[in-house]
């Protein structure tokens, strides 16, 4: 039975999403319903299939790839199924929002009514789904979108991380059939680009990646035309070089075996947009896919673990180097304005995790300021679930 709209569902006043899922066959339903303030606002359904998942597995890999989108954060979020983290997953959400975010499986009282309520609408949902016989392959779509020889098998996400042109690292994520394989990881000190050149780094690490042999199916960058055209420039110098060097490529059907390549870009707030943009080569406007579709999803998915990832790299590398003085670097933080942060925040570790809002407390700390300090540390946060 569909949920009604603007329907009072709770007694609390408070803002809570309520997340289902539901399993059969291989195929998982996932429901949100948005309560706010008592109200149940809207619902969102997403379908996943992974016969090697349990709902438990769907359901902590969607709300990491769901809420690391920057959406509005509710001070609650209720769950359909236990999660092994937990606590560290509610820490991770509340860095995110700025906020205590509380994440709960319920056991008992309104809040467990209320997840019942979400898991009742995914199990109708899936019914109806499997009833109509639906059944889709993403790998077979993204073949068809990028025009591939073959079903891609293998995806790698690429990512670039660095503060201020300084320190940059590149990741690269590896993806077999549809989840993330671990042993195909890697990590990248930038050496060969100085200064902020986002796209030059880019071309490096697809360059070092490609002399690595043993390519993937498909290449899934982070950005817009520009990092496309970038990573689709570096695997045709690959394709050149290998046929001049090594005779003809070895091909499949009369065409050269290389990586397809796509880039993903998140939606512009000015345009109105709502659903990130994926583009292809040789195409002008990005492919129209909507929000909640399973094949944005996934790439959306790659694309966010190659940003953990390199995050992450990040994050360790800068621990390392990280120092009281390296709060003389940031512009507009003479001698004063350090010793009032570090007298504030009792030391550099208080500053370093510090928000906007608290760095504006600072007497001497404007906004702006704040935001400059607050993005300087940002590689410093735990920022990967």
């Amino acid at each position: 039975k569909t949920v009604e709209r603007q329907h009072v569902v709770s007694s609390k006043m408070t803002d809570q999403d309520v997340i289902g899922v539901s399993e059969e066959d291989g195929h998982f339903q996932v429901v949100i319903l948005y309560v706010r303030k008592g109200y149940l606002m809207g619902t969102r359904s997403y379908l996943f299939k992974d016969r090697a998942a349990s709902c438990s597995d769907i359901l902590e890999a969607f709300v990491k790839q769901y809420y690391a989108r920057g959406i509005f954060m509710p001070k609650e979020i209720l769950l359909s199924h236990p999660l092994e983290d937990l606590s560290g997953i509610g820490d991770w959400l509340s860095g995110l929002a700025g906020k205590k975010v509380h994440i709960r499986y319920p056991q008992r009282g309104e809040k467990k009514r209320l997840v019942r309520l979400a898991l009742k609408n995914a199990e109708n949902l899936l019914e109806r789904i499997l009833e109509a016989g639906f059944e889709e392959d993403l790998l077979a779509r993204l073949q068809g979108v990028l025009g591939l020889s073959n079903k891609p098998r293998i995806i790698e996400g690429l990512d670039i991380s660095n503060l201020q042109g300084g320190m940059a690292v590149g990741s690269v994520v590896s993806f077999v059939e549809g989840r993330p394989h671990r042993g195909g990881y890697r990590s990248y000190r930038i050496a060969a680009v100085d200064g902020i050149d986002d796209y030059g780094m880019m071309g490096e690490l697809v360059d070092r990646r490609l002399k690595r042999g043993e390519l993937p199916d498909v290449f899934v960058v982070d950005g817009g035309k520009g990092h496309l055209n970038v990573v689709k420039q570096a695997v045709d110098r690959y394709a050149q070089k290998a046929g001049a060097e090594n005779g003809p490529p070895v091909t499949y059907e009369g065409e050269i075996l290389i990586p397809g390549v796509l880039s993903i870009a998140k939606p512009e707030a000015l345009r109105q947009e709502t659903a990130d943009k994926i583009y292809i080569p040789g195409r002008k406007n990005p492919l129209a896919l909507k929000s909640g579709d399973p094949l944005l999803l996934l790439i959306m998915h790659i694309r966010d673990e190659a940003h953990r990832r390199a995050i992450s790299h990040h994050h360790r590398l800068r621990k390392k180097g990280l120092t009281r003085s390296d709060l003389d670097g940031i512009p507009g933080v003479g001698p004063k304005r350090k010793q009032r942060l570090l007298r504030h925040f009792n030391g550099f570790e208080g500053v370093s995790r510090a928000s906007v809002t608290a760095l504006q407390e600072v007497p001497g700390i404007s906004h702006t300021l704040a935001e400059s300090i607050a993005a300087f540390f940002e590689g410093t946060r735990s920022l990967s679930p």
